[in-house]
């Protein structure tokens, strides 16, 4: 017969920490009146997005009122639209894209500190979209065409260690996509110090694509950057000119060098959808 008592008193004792020791990952739980703003607590001083409600206890740049987002809101009707949202950093353009705009959202982030934000977020706003945590561009491998109508990816293009590679994949699955980036431009990059003094030249449809190599010198706790330990970063026109040659031929340039250090370009394109019929 199975010996229960022992089993479960060995449970016991091997659970009970070692109360003269106090570690780093020690867990500290709240005696605060239970409220929807305590979890913003959790992650005290480290919050980008200004929350509206929680302002003071959050940060200071307002992405939950992202001008970027809102002319996607004010421009393409996004009620009941699949929308794909690639690295949602804090959920503050989940809350717009689903609260205001009206989308269906699944929102895909690497960053663990930012995916758990996110679902601060969800919670606080009650929103209804679907985050996922893992790395967005594995899922972009998969054939996922048909199951939604928007890619929106802010601040990710130039994160990624194959963008031609990432460019692609999203061709593949989607007609619509929505980007914000940086690219490289050296006269208006304040300090070139990461980046690789030889610039990388790839061949595509008999036109050359220019590509600049960044690396990530500190992976901190926050860290908001690309999974791998680099990153390329297209030119503008290598940009554009690539992006045409995958079918994205009506492209509106929303802004353009609005970042205060790096040159950067917010785009909505979408494939001739006659030709695609």
């Amino acid at each position: 017969m199975y010996d229960y008592k022992n089993r479960v008193v060995e449970i016991i004792k091997k659970s009970i920490p070692n109360r003269g020791v106090h570690t780093s990952e020690e867990v500290v739980l709240s005696k605060e009146f239970p409220t929807d703003i305590n979890s913003f607590t959790i992650f005290h001083n480290s919050w980008i997005t200004s929350v509206p409600g929680a302002a003071s206890i959050t940060g200071d740049i307002p992405l939950c009122q992202d001008p970027r987002v809102q002319w996607l809101i004010d421009n393409k009707a996004l009620q009941g639209m699949n929308v794909l949202e690639l690295g949602p950093l804090e959920g503050g353009h989940t809350y717009m894209l689903e609260k205001i705009g009206g989308a269906i959202v699944t929102a895909i982030e690497a960053n663990p500190q930012s995916f758990l934000k996110s679902l601060i977020l969800k919670n606080y706003f009650g929103l209804k979209a679907k985050i996922l945590y893992g790395d967005f561009t594995k899922y972009l491998s998969e054939s996922i065409y048909g199951n939604f109508d928007l890619c929106v990816a802010i601040g990710v293009l130039y994160h990624m260690a194959d963008p031609l590679n990432f460019l692609t994949n999203v061709s593949k699955n989607f007609n619509r996509v929505f980007l914000w980036t940086h690219y490289f431009d050296a006269k208006k990059i304040k300090s070139l110090g990461s980046f690789d003094r030889d610039n990388y030249i790839v061949i595509d449809s008999g036109k050359k694509i220019f590509m600049h190599k960044n690396n990530y010198y500190i992976k901190n706790s926050r860290f908001l950057g690309g999974v791998d330990t680099y990153s390329f970063w297209l030119e503008r026109e290598s940009l554009i000119s690539y992006l045409n040659n995958l079918g994205f031929t009506n492209m509106t340039i929303i802004s353009e060098n609005t970042h205060p250090n790096y040159p950067d370009i917010c785009i909505y394109a979408e494939k001739d959808l006659q030709e695609n019929k």
